[in-house]
This record gives C-alpha cells, sequence and structure tokens, in this order.
C-alpha cells in the first residue's frame, strides 16, 4: 500500500479509537463489574447492605474454621511426637532400671575388693566401674515447645506434661553425673595395677566408690519417679487417643 495511503487511513481513523481499545483491555483484565441496578429505596438499600454482612461472616467463618483445622492438626501432631518419644523413654528406662541393680552390685563387690586390698587378702572379684545408661530423649518435647503447640494444649494435660519433663531434665543430669563419677573411679583404678594400690590410693578409691553409690541412689529416686509419669501419661495419652 502507498505511504500516502496509510497515512490516510491512519488519519482517518476516528482519534479515541486507540484509547478504547485500552480501556476495553484493561477492563477485561481487572473483571470488574458494576452494579446492575442502582439502589433508589431504603429496602433496595437494607437488601444489599445485608448481602455485605453476610459475605463478610461467611468470610470469617471461612477464616475461623481453617484456623481451626490448623490448631488441631498442629496439636495431633504434637500428641503424636510425644507419644512416640513416650515409648522411647519407655524403652530406656526398662534397660537403666536393669543398669542400675546391675551397677548397684557391682559398686558393693568394688567395696569388697577394696576392702580385701585394704587388709592385704586376696581379693574375692575384680574391681569394674563400667556403666551403661541408655539416653532419656526429650528433643520431641523441645519441638512442641518451639512451634508453639504447648499453647494449645488443655491446661491439666499442658501441666502434666511440663512436670514430667522438668523431671527427664533432672534425671538426664542425675545420669550424667554417675557416668562422670563412674568414669574417674575407673581411671583412679586402672591407673596402676591394683596391688601396688597404697593406702592413700585405696581410700580415694572408697570415697570416689561410696560417691558413686549416693548418685546410683539419686538416680533410681527419678526413675522411680520417671515410672510414675510414664504410666500416667501413658494411660492419658491412651484415653485421649480413644476419645479422638
Amino acid at each position: 500500500m502507498p505511504r500516502e495511503s496509510a497515512d490516510s487511513l491512519k488519519a482517518a481513523a476516528p482519534p479515541d479509537a486507540e484509547t478504547r481499545s485500552i480501556s476495553e483491555n484493561s477492563a477485561t483484565m481487572l473483571d470488574v463489574h458494576a452494579p446492575h441496578e442502582s439502589i433508589h429505596t431504603w429496602k433496595g438499600f437494607f437488601v444489599h447492605m445485608a448481602a455485605i454482612a453476610c459475605g463478610l461472616l461467611l468470610a470469617l467463618a471461612l477464616e475461623n474454621t481453617v484456623e481451626y483445622l490448623h490448631r488441631r492438626h498442629l496439636l495431633s501432631e504434637a500428641r503424636s511426637e510425644l507419644a512416640a518419644e513416650l515409648e522411647d523413654n519407655r524403652r530406656a528406662w526398662q534397660k537403666n532400671a536393669a543398669e542400675v541393680l546391675r551397677i548397684q552390685r557391682e559398686l558393693e563387690v568394688n567395696l569388697r575388693v577394696i576392702h580385701a586390698l585394704r587388709s592385704h587378702a586376696l581379693p574375692d572379684g575384680k574391681l569394674d566401674y563400667s556403666a551403661n545408661l541408655y539416653a532419656t530423649l526429650d528433643g520431641a518435647w523441645q519441638s512442641v515447645h518451639q512451634n508453639g503447640a504447648l499453647g494449645l494444649m488443655p491446661q491439666k494435660e499442658l501441666t502434666t506434661e511440663a512436670w514430667f519433663y522438668r523431671m527427664l531434665l533432672e534425671l538426664i543430669n542425675a545420669e550424667t553425673t554417675l557416668t562422670s563419677t563412674m568414669k574417674i573411679a575407673g581411671a583412679m583404678a586402672v591407673s596402676v595395677s591394683p596391688e601396688p594400690l597404697d593406702m592413700r590410693q585405696l581410700d580415694e578409691l572408697t570415697s570416689k566408690t561410696i560417691e558413686a553409690q549416693g548418685r546410683l541412689d539419686y538416680l533410681r529416686m527419678f526413675l522411680d519417679i520417671e515410672e510414675g509419669g510414664l504410666n500416667k501419661i501413658g494411660g492419658t495419652s491412651s484415653m485421649k487417643g480413644a476419645g479422638e
């Protein structure tokens, strides 16, 4: 087409054609609809306001429902994690309860061996300060404490869980101190062979053995408390699971 003809067609086009085209595209993209009819009466006004109010109430109800379901899911996950950790600690408790009895017998033998060495008699047994305690876990509790799930628990349930895990913290500390004492006593016992131990070394070993017995009794106390807590929380968890 000749340049003059194209220019003439462009000039002939209405000046607002391009503007109308852009406006039509914008209207399509925004998808904005004007009211179908004007409000001329009070009745129409109140009907319009009632529709708006119903829409807002429906939106709030939907939002609250979603939030409720989210909180319920978060609490359910927290209870599942705590229940799994409870079973792990129950198994650890069973092993630790048996290990405490073994350590008690072991320390009694150690005192008899030390007494024989003092008297230059032949020891009936050998010195043994081994301790194989299983770790008590609290990772799930720390996790639900951080993600806010604890705030969703009923007060009674939260109080019981908080008491139990405070007690477990003391139990973990008791396990740590007993293990440390046993390792120190074991290092003293193997630093030299039993025969050359002099009276001062035997006194120190006796003192450390008696200290280990005291720490063992302290640990046993918390194991007894843990047993009661495991049974109490385990029974409560079973009832909650049956009720949900």
